[in-house]
């Protein structure tokens, strides 16, 4: 059995479950999430945890994906494409190809 909602609801929303679908028959499908402080997507395991890995917006303007420990893999076309931990990055790709902006300022001073 589903539950149909339409409208708007306030308050706290639980599910017991295993799955959260969200589907739109025409067009996108859209999860949106923010408050006065801004807004943050924890995924975790075990749920008790307090995150495991977080994506975050703060008023300060802060956008982070934070890991509570381990690295930080990024994974394109199904294969590893990068590792981040504390200590280094590595990218795992068979060409790199960089843009690089450099901002120079040369005083000169006579004497």
């Amino acid at each position: 059995t589903g539950l149909l909602m339409s409208g708007s609801y306030s308050g706290s929303f639980t599910v017991n479950g295993s799955t959260l679908s969200l589907t739109n028959s025409s067009g996108y499908a859209a999860l949106e999430v923010g408050g006065t402080s801004g807004a943050f997507l924890d995924l975790k395991k075990p749920a008790s945890d307090d995150y495991d890995i977080r994506l975050i917006h703060t008023t300060a303007g802060s956008n982070e994906l934070t890991t509570a420990s381990g690295n930080l893999v990024l994974n394109t076309n199904n294969s590893q494409a990068m590792t981040i931990n504390q200590a280094e990055v590595n990218l795992l790709v068979a060409s790199l190809h960089l843009k690089v902006l450099v901002l120079w300022t040369y005083n000169h001073h006579s004497f």
